[in-house]
């Protein structure tokens, strides 16, 4: 059965190749398989390696194939790429209730800089008496992208990234007998049309019901709720996402590192993302960094090492812990980028102790910035979400400049008592309080690169913008 079918699978990468090199737009959701639950979405993307993730309702063999349709950037090097990457190819996986029903389909040997079509086909009848030809069906069709090569061939490409955290998908069986918290899903529309070339969730992505952290069948549950939001559907095939967590969607509200289930936490965000990595060998979690074109990407855990803030010794509590902290130090100081991105759950730079911000850490976070201070880390800004309104927070150590920016919420309930914060390092002028999501715009010569900075409201409209040059210290 299986000779059969990769067989057939191999005319169909014939037919692919034929065709022209077009954009393969995702089947409407009145066209969805019956066997679709969410997705694709394009997970981690490197020079040589693309990953897409999928999820079915049920029990599936699943396989995945793709055929190059673009170019690389950099066509001197085409006379001895074809000797080392792939131009099409096929990987078959078996879904299983143990994944949630998820399948992460992880290709390497790619070109760099080249796009692919890809068509994720299912068979729909275990019976091996059968007609294999007719139990191949088309589950989504779409396109990924591998990065550019540019480092030492050309400059560095102009790039945008998008942002945004506080996603709340209503779910009236289980949510409060109040008016809904979520709305104005358009917001996922409105971002898939900026066409970032890739998005980052800043935390609270899902937000678990009292039901569903009691367990981690609980949590899949509500995964797979937020994954089949239809507004949410061409969003996630049109570049590659990452993540951080926030409390929402590693516990109950104000989770910390003593919550009980934090490693069935940890297996669902494994199950639901598709980031290059997970912790270190020195602490668990969700940490991970990887480059984006020329912009290294720091991603903290804020939740698995946290003690809880109202613990009397200030000293003593903790919300990214020394082996994390010492991590990332010297990963920045390790960074050649122009921009050095550090993405947090929680706000950074802050000056007040308000609900979770690392104010409320002041020993920690001292000694973060004065660590940082003293590396002379320049062009470092924190991506963080949380608050429910948005804001840019700059901030003087010892003469190195820190940027922080705030975009929050996506879909859930806007917080409208910032003013009253007091933050003393917020930007005059860029404090946002309505739903919406923020984009930055990566652009100029490789020395002296900008970092265009919008905030946009649910329907796509800018409202504050700003823009950052890298310094060379």
């Amino acid at each position: 059965m299986k000779v059969k079918f990769l067989q057939l699978l191999a005319g169909v990468l014939v037919i692919l190749g034929a065709a022209t090199a077009q954009t393969i737009q995702p089947r409407t959701l009145e066209e969805r398989h019956p066997l679709w639950a969410g997705g694709p979405m394009l997970g981690h993307a490197g020079l040589r390696y693309a990953s897409v993730w999928v999820q079915t309702k049920g029990p599936a063999t699943l396989c995945l194939e793709y055929q190059l349709v673009g170019q690389a950037v950099d066509s001197s090097r085409e006379p001895w790429i074809p000797s080392v990457s792939l131009r099409s190819g096929t990987q078959c996986k078996e879904v299983t209730a143990g994944p949630a029903y998820t399948a992460l389909f992880e290709l390497d040997q790619l070109h760099e800089g080249a796009t692919y079509q890809y068509r994720i086909l299912v068979q729909t009848n275990p019976s091996p008496e059968e007609d294999v030809e007719e139990d191949l069906e088309t589950l989504a069709t779409g396109t990924f992208k591998t990065q550019p090569h540019f480092a030492h061939r050309y400059p560095a490409p102009d790039f945008t990234l998008a942002i945004g955290s506080c996603a709340y998908v209503n779910d009236p069986a289980y949510d409060r007998p109040s008016v809904s918290y979520g709305g104005q899903y358009q917001v996922f529309e409105s971002l898939a049309s900026e066409s970032p070339d890739a998005m980052i969730w800043l935390g609270d992505n899902v937000y678990f019901r009292e039901g569903d952290w009691e367990s981690l069948l609980g949590m899949i549950h509500r995964y797979r709720h937020h994954r089949a939001l239809p507004e949410l559907q061409r969003l996630l095939t049109t570049c590659p996402h990452y993540a951080v967590w926030d409390d929402h969607d590693f516990g109950p509200n104000d989770a910390t590192g003593a919550w009980p289930l934090k490693r069935e936490s940890l297996e669902a965000f494994k199950l639901f993302w598709a980031n290059p990595s997970y912790g270190m060998p020195e602490f668990e979690g969700i940490s991970t960094a990887f480059r984006l074109r020329d912009v290294d990407l720091f991603l903290l855990d804020n939740r698995y090492h946290r003690s809880h803030h109202a613990l009397k010794d200030s000293c003593e509590r903790r919300m990214l812990g020394q082996a994390q902290i010492n991590w990332l130090v010297e990963a920045l100081k390790f960074s050649r980028a122009p921009f050095k991105l550090v993405v947090c759950g929680s706000q950074v730079l802050n000056s007040e102790a308000v609900h979770e911000t690392f104010a409320n850490y002041p020993c920690e976070q001292a000694d973060l910035l004065k660590r940082l201070a003293e590396e002379k880390i320049h062009n470092l800004v924190f991506l963080t979400g949380d608050r429910h309104h948005t804001e840019r927070t700059q901030r003087t150590v010892d003469g190195v400049v820190f940027n922080e920016i705030t975009s929050s919420p996506l879909t859930s309930g806007v917080h409208n008592q910032a003013e009253e914060e007091n933050n003393r390092y917020r930007v005059p002028g860029s404090l946002g309080k309505t739903r919406g999501y923020a984009t930055l715009r990566f652009s100029g010569p490789s020395k002296k690169r900008s970092m265009l900075i919008r905030f946009h409201n649910q329907d796509g409209k800018i409202y504050y913008e700003s823009t950052l040059n890298s310094l060379q210290p």
